[in-house]
């Protein structure tokens, strides 16, 4: 539910002053508003009392007292309306109303649905609604409307200037707005105050007394969970018969979020033959969908073309058996592809095996374990149309769905069988619901929670230079802003006030506390937000307290930012004593507050930002320079790593950084320069590398891993350091880095964007300057959001958002990879996006670059020898002036060509037969016969023979080759292997019929006495 929602009563009501947004003509807008009431009256306006000019227009939605809805415009000379029959909203009960005009066309929607209405008026719309009048909630300035004033709750007010369908409506039914979707022109939440987060920003006020009240609208405030796999977990649903459909037809569905690859759910194991049938929904490289069957003797599949899939945001997939045909649909769309297999469908995939979700029991599939995110899994057995899929995407199932015999949700943090067949998976593995699931009847965008460091790229097109949106005031800053997934800002200041601004910069309330908010803050999944300051404090998005942690035996004060766990259940934060007792790094319970555990230091000091890693470990450094591995439940030690130095004043400062492969950063102060580090361990502590530039570090240190696997590391100036700790680039500012920085932001396309103490620099990711800003003082731990805003603290009391050019943010996807022994050639899809000029195709060898080359169009070719005892990996990225953009999804070259090939001729065909090539990638073989050196036929095959039908004929010479292929990869040519050769002889005689010449490719000739005995044979070249 939404916290809070206006209540009107007594004639109050709130208006938005005029405003020419809200000027459509005779153009499309649509209003929209969550009500709760009993009553009537006029829910959104803006038209005044008087008529007979041009510009004296208006409209208003109405819920009059029969229980009618009516939508009625003006031109100021005459009006166009329509009015439904009873709508049924008056039963206080939340109902989302919506108004659309489109074109000469008036709607209005109920909780999504259409309703019937019946039009009327004495002018031919679309009317011009223009006027200089205020909007108003709850009420009309048009005296003459009947049902004027509204009595009850309303929230999540909205204005458009666009008609919104019903898909639009639906999509955002549930979900609060960003406040800067196309065409929104007024957005009044109406959560405790009449801020506009609308692009207008224009708050509503009050006109007599209102009051808000808990709860609010239900607007997805506490979203739901997801199954969140990493490291081989999965979810399994014990064997029953109701998944066994035989050759029947059947649906498998799913939301998803990730970047990688694996298996969606299936019910197959690795054992063949009768009973032993199956089916696999699996998410290959570069986004390809397989629906594989299976009777235990052969199988049948489709495999999709490549999609996006696996760009780390929702999506969901419905994978259908109807018949002997198969449909896969993304997010609503049918795929099509391309079928095979070694049996006729449809095939009995009956078993007696479980069914998993995001793993499989075959072990012969590549893509055996899906890691990332799962929510409403479900199994028909029945064919799902794709209306019914586009309906079954937004849509909670109420198990009397025709077919439904599986569904398991997710979304209430528990495995649950929700249909009729009652069947809860369990869990195994590294599996928990400690992730933000897909919201049903929500678009398939969950916004991920945004802290410093952890960036997200813009889906907008930007300025060629610098832009200033908003600008807030504050007292003295000195942490960042961190931005909740709302896209709500907070931040803390010197003087002891916590600020919440809207995304759009409107401040939103502030937050009195008894002692400076210095570090950057923490916002928790759900909302709430852990105020630090010489406490923590737990607040709701609307600024209510829920707990407070405070110590006096200590004498309390955090100066670095708190940490989450994996899961969201425990809060680490660095105590610094101001009593002389040591500082501590505690851990508490989120729910309420409640102590855990303790860390304490033998230096007695510690200037570190905790760290999770993948496993949830807690890392920790101190001031005698170890960095500590802390076991989650307890605290106690798991390991810990002397960062040795040769000087003294050396220790531990500043962020612990975790990468994708849990490898741990962190950065090592001292005194001389010299012992100024960074430092990779690996997740068990060995050291992997340590980084230096003879300078000293940022103060405090600051280290980012980017998308790209790049280490950002503030020193006097910030350095890219590669995955194997080696100088990228350096930035040539002045100042140092680390004036209360946070973390750098990095953006998709790997361009870093950081504070100085002389200014605000965005760099690409090959190090060349974009842009520099200077405000009057520092400029510290810049956020982005996720539509592209940039947001810092550009001074002593300013919160500033802008927008710039940061880089290409848009990957191609890789069409085949060939390699034939000495060159390796691609194919991809063009990136249209501003900046791209041209390509950069990469061959990598352990994630560095062995071999590049760079193209104007989507193909590319790099001569290169590779080693079949290694492993190379194909990817490519658009580039433009001085930036490129990420990588594409990498694909694995097959390097080894097949050995031991042979061919015969076994009386009836050519038989070719080679021995495997022993690559990952490897699924099938394409071998070709030529005959007398010219190409004769070409056969594909997954087994290691095939056998070609051309007839021998005499007098030719026969060769085979063959080569190893993959989904998207091809290997190279095997050397030739002669087959069968047989010869056209020609023979003459004498006038004896003696033999004189045979004569193939040489001519021999043949010599007789006088008694016929052959006295010589000569042999030459023939002609």
């Amino acid at each position: 539910m939404g916290s809070s929602a206006v209540q009107l009563q007594g004639g109050a009501f709130l208006a938005a002053p005029n405003n020419a947004a809200y000027d459509f003509g005779t153009g499309d807008f649509t209003l929209e508003a969550w009500i709760n009431t009993h009553a009537s009256g006029t829910i959104l306006s803006r038209k005044g009392s008087q008529g007979g000019g041009s510009n004296l227009g208006g409209y208003l939605l109405v819920l009059q007292q029969s229980g009618a809805l009516k939508f009625a415009t003006d031109n100021g000379f005459g009006y166009y309306e329509i009015i439904t029959g009873a709508a049924g909203v008056q039963d206080d009960q939340w109902h989302h109303v919506a108004a659309v005009r489109a074109g000469a066309t008036l709607q209005i929607y109920v909780d999504s649905r259409l309703v019937p209405a019946t039009s009327g008026g004495n002018a031919t719309p679309p009317l011009n609604v223009n006027n200089d009048q205020r909007q108003v909630i709850g009420a009309t300035d048009q005296q003459q409307e009947p049902f004027n004033r509204f009595t009850g709750l309303v929230a999540e007010a909205r204005v458009w200037n666009v008609a919104r369908s019903q898909g639009d409506l639906l999509r955002n039914l549930y979900g609060p707005l960003r406040g800067d979707e196309p065409g929104l022109v007024g957005y009044w939440r109406l959560d405790g105050d009449g801020a506009d987060s609308s692009p207008t920003h224009n708050p509503a006020t009050a006109q007599g007394t209102v009051q808000y009240s808990s709860p609010g609208s239900p607007t997805s405030t506490s979203a739901p969970t997801s199954l969140s796999l990493a490291s081989q977990g999965f979810a399994a649903v014990p064997a029953n018969g109701a998944y066994s459909v035989g050759t029947g037809d059947f649906t498998v569905q799913a939301w998803f979020r990730t970047t990688g690859t694996g298996t969606l759910i299936s019910r197959k194991s690795t054992g063949g033959g009768g009973n032993e049938g199956g089916f696999l929904l699996v998410l290959k490289p570069r986004g390809v969908f397989k629906l594989a069957t299976d009777n235990g003797f052969g199988y049948f599949e489709i495999n999709t073309p490549a999609t996006s899939a696996a760009d780390g945001a929702w999506h969901f997939v419905s994978a259908t058996r109807q018949g002997g045909g198969f449909q896969v649909y993304l997010d609503g769309q049918l795929l099509g592809g391309t079928t095979g297999g070694n049996a006729t469908p449809p095939l009995n995939i009956n078993n007696g095996e479980r069914l998993l979700i995001g793993a499989t029991d075959q072990a012969q599939e590549p893509y055996r374990y899906f890691t990332g995110e799962l929510g409403q899994v479900r199994f028909f057995n029945a064919a799902r149309s794709q209306t019914q899929v586009i309906g079954d995407m937004y849509t909670a199932l109420n198990a009397r769905e025709p077919g439904l015999v599986g569904a398991w949700p997710f979304a209430q943090g528990d495995a649950a069988d929700t249909s009729s067949t009652r069947n809860p998976a369990s869990l195994s593995g590294a599996a928990t619901f400690d992730s933000v699931g897909p919201a049903l009847l929500l678009p398939a965008w969950p916004v991920a929670l945004l802290t410093p460091g952890n960036a997200a790229a813009s889906s907008r097109a930007v300025p060629v230079s610098t832009t200033t949106l908003w600008s807030g005031s504050a007292g003295e800053v000195r942490g960042g802003p961190v931005i909740d997934a709302r896209g709500n800002i907070y931040v803390g200041d010197g003087n002891s006030k916590l600020y919440c601004f809207t995304p759009t910069g409107v401040l939103r309330w502030t937050y009195d506390g008894s002692y400076p908010f210095y570090p950057t803050q923490c916002i928790g999944p759900d909302g709430t937000i852990y105020a630090t300051s010489d406490r923590i404090e737990a607040l709701t998005p609307n600024k209510s307290l829920l707990w407070t942690y405070h110590r006096n035996d200590i004498g309390m004060i955090i100066a670095q930012p708190a940490k989450l766990s994996r899961n969201a259940d425990a809060l680490y934060f660095l105590a610094n004593s101001s009593t002389g007792q040591g500082d501590r790094l505690i851990a508490l319970r989120t729910s309420d507050g409640g102590f855990l555990w303790e860390k304490t230091f033998t230096s007695g000091r510690s200037a570190a930002t905790p760290g999770v890693g993948l496993d949830g470990t807690v890392y920790i450094g101190s001031g005698e320079s170890v960095l500590y591995a802390l076991n989650p439940n307890d605290g106690s030690v798991k390991w810990q790593y002397q960062a040795v130095a040769t000087g003294d004043h050396s220790g531990i400062s500043g962020p612990t950084a975790v990468d994708g492969s849990g490898n741990v950063y962190f950065c090592r102060y001292g005194n001389p320069p010299g012992d100024n580090k960074v430092f990779s361990l690996t997740s068990a502590g060995a050291l992997r590398w340590s980084f230096g530039t003879g300078h000293y570090l940022a103060n405090p240190c600051s280290v980012t891993v980017g998308p790209n696997g790049v280490i950002y590391a503030g020193f006097y100036g910030m350095v890219a350091i590669n995955a194997q700790g080696q100088k990228l680039w350096e930035s040539d500012t002045s100042g140092n880095v680390g004036i209360y920085p946070g973390p750098a932001a990095i953006d998709a396309s790997g361009a870093v964007v950081f504070g100085t103490s002389s200014g605000l620099y965005a760099y690409t990711s090959l190090g060349t300057k974009i842009w520099q800003v200077t405000p009057a003082a520092s400029s510290a731990a810049p956020t982005l959001t996720a539509d592209g805003y940039i947001v810092y603290t550009g001074g002593s009391a300013a919160l500033v958002a802008l927008r710039g050019p940061t880089g290409i943010t848009l990957a191609p996807v890789l069409g085949q990879v060939t390699y034939d022994g000495t060159n390796v050639r691609a194919s991809w899809s063009a990136v249209s996006q501003p900046g791209v000029t041209g390509y950069r195709l990469d061959v990598l060898e352990n994630g560095a670059s062995i071999a590049h080359a760079d193209t104007s169009t989507t193909s590319g070719e790099i001569a290169v020898s590779l080693d079949p005892a290694r492993i190379y990996t194909v990817v490519v990225r658009a580039t433009g002036t001085n930036t490129q953009g990420p990588a594409s999804a990498p694909v694995r070259v097959i390097v080894a060509a097949p050995v031991g090939l042979r061919l015969v001729w076994n009386g009836t065909a050519f038989v070719a037969t080679w021995s495997a090539v022993a690559e990952p990638p490897v699924n099938g073989y394409t071998a070709e016969l030529s005959k007398n050196g010219a190409p004769l036929e070409t056969r594909q095959t997954a087994s290691l023979s095939t056998s070609f039908a051309a007839p021998l004929a005499f007098g030719a010479t026969y060769t085979v080759v063959v080569r190893a292929r993959g989904d998207a990869t091809v290997g190279p040519w095997s050397a030739p292997a002669s087959g069968p050769a047989t010869r056209s002889v020609v023979y003459t005689h004498d006038d004896l019929g003696r033999l004189e010449t045979a004569s193939d490719t040489n001519t021999t000739t043949y010599t007789y006495d006088d008694l016929g005995n052959i006295t010589g044979r000569t042999t030459s070249a023939g002609t």
